[in-house]
């Protein structure tokens, strides 16, 4: 008989709850079991078994974005011409070279929108100034966005919480462990 192995059982799902504390950036075992009451062996083969399964793909610091000069988040819908392949192609890579872009992505929906752009800049002026070497401006861009709205999110703030943590709340959730 063939025993199966929930990728997450209780156990894993308190470590990854763990891990979203403010000011983890790694797996600091003791901290974990003090939260956990998991014995740290429990937790190192979580850990091991969450990292060689992929449900696990780093440790990294949370950002005040804010606090270090990063005060406008863009978000572009555009619609372009997809027949024009080359020039897709050419446009997406102006887009994977800007360094201000974080996330470019397919959309689709109720509009004719089909790409969404995500860019940070500390202030207007600071994204004036760049779109001349950013992918708004790139000829690639000009001949293939034939419609474009920019929004530009501002505080006040009602809701930020990481995709990670969200994914951990309904997870713990789903599993009646909150």
């Amino acid at each position: 008989m063939a025993i199966t192995i929930s990728a997450f059982d209780r156990n894993r799902m308190l470590v990854l709850d763990a891990l979203t504390d403010d000011y983890c950036v790694g797996p600091h075992v003791t901290r974990i079991q003090k939260k956990t009451g998991l014995h740290k062996a429990t937790i190192m083969a979580s850990l091991q078994f969450l990292e060689k399964e992929g449900f696990l793909t780093g440790y990294v610091p949370k950002l005040n974005f804010q606090k270090m000069g990063y005060k406008l988040d863009q978000i572009s819908f555009l619609s372009v011409d997809l027949a024009q392949s080359d020039k897709l192609q050419e446009f997406i890579r102006s887009i994977q070279k800007s360094p201000y872009v974080y996330n470019a992505a397919e959309i689709s929906g109720m509009d004719d929108y089909n790409i969404i752009i995500r860019s940070l800049y500390k202030d207007v002026q600071h994204h004036v100034e760049r779109r001349k070497v950013n992918w708004e401006l790139t000829p690639e861009g000009r001949d293939i966005i034939f419609r474009k709205t920019q929004f530009y999110v501002s505080d006040p703030t009602y809701k930020d919480i990481s995709r990670t943590a969200m994914i951990i709340n309904n997870t713990k959730t789903e599993m009646g462990l909150d």
